[in-house]
């Protein structure tokens, strides 16, 4: 297969998609569609035979690195940032990295039609399932998937979440006050952890464990979080990406676990949002 030789379908309103605020990015991705297979091929790799589909790459950071002219752990950023916009998805095959490109098909037709252009975004994620919220007494809410994995295919898009909150700006005095004041209710957070867990389970293979209480420790630093600025939206952020990375789920060479307990220490929390884990 000549990858050189044909070319890629871009449709004009990309330029409302995430990827396209920054130049650099947006050059990236257009690399990754770029290098991704346009029809299936069988490759053998140190012995092994593999199979990669059309709209996959199939490549160590390495070699992305090369490609994006920057190192490795900017590569691992980078690739990371793509995963949780939902714009691809990765597995580790041969110690080496699978990537598939999201609705490729879609918009990499085998027959294009120029006449009939498409108007969303180059593997634009489809839109998110409702999700059930819990209100605590200060207003906040909390989103727990509202379907098991099996009914529903696509976890709730992080991009709507991504905003943050504005009490990340409130004083950390005034913050301490209204948490200590706030009514939290614990048996609708056990649940929305725990719904993103199984979810997790079946969509990911994820293996942190569920929680069944929380003990009067582990509601103290969650109330520490809270005062911080952890709040509805943060924690969805956070859910989102521990259930899909591998070196928090349990499914990474050194089969380390994120439990509640490991998360709910700040530094970790927050190293965690920051995508320091990964």
């Amino acid at each position: 297969m000549d990858k050189k030789k044909g070319f890629i379908k871009i449709a004009r309103s990309i330029e409302d998609n995430w990827v396209y605020e920054d130049p650099q990015r947006l050059g990236r991705w257009v690399i990754l569609i770029l290098k991704a297979n346009w029809e299936d091929e069988v490759h053998t790799f140190r012995g092994k035979q593999v199979t990669i589909r059309k709209g996959q790459i199939y490549a160590s950071y390495r070699q992305i690195a090369r490609w994006f002219k920057c190192d490795y752990h900017t590569v691992r950023r980078i690739i990371y940032n793509f995963i949780e916009h939902e714009l691809l998805q990765t597995e580790t095959i041969n110690d080496m990295t699978l990537i598939t490109i999201t609705n490729y098909n879609k918009y990499q037709p085998k027959k294009f039609d120029l006449k009939h252009d498409q108007s969303a975004p180059q593997s634009a994620p489809q839109s998110a399932p409702q999700s059930e919220t819990f209100t605590a007494k200060g207003g906040t809410q909390i989103g727990v998937p509202e379907k098991s994995c099996k009914q529903d295919e696509k976890a709730p898009h992080l991009k709507e979440y991504k905003e943050k909150t504005e009490n990340r700006l409130t004083p950390i005095k005034e913050r301490k006050e209204a948490a200590a004041d706030e009514d939290f209710d614990v048996n609708n957070f056990i649940k929305f952890f725990n719904g993103w867990i199984f979810f997790g389970r079946e969509k990911f293979g994820c293996k942190i464990p569920p929680i069944r209480a929380l003990t009067p420790t582990r509601l103290e630093a969650v109330n520490k979080l809270r005062a911080q600025g952890a709040e509805g939206k943060i924690w969805i952020e956070l859910m989102q990406h521990i259930i899909r990375q591998p070196f928090l789920n349990g499914r990474g060479k050194k089969h380390f676990v994120a439990t509640f307990d490991w998360l709910i220490q700040p530094e970790h929390f927050w190293r965690t949002l920051e995508g320091v884990y990964i």
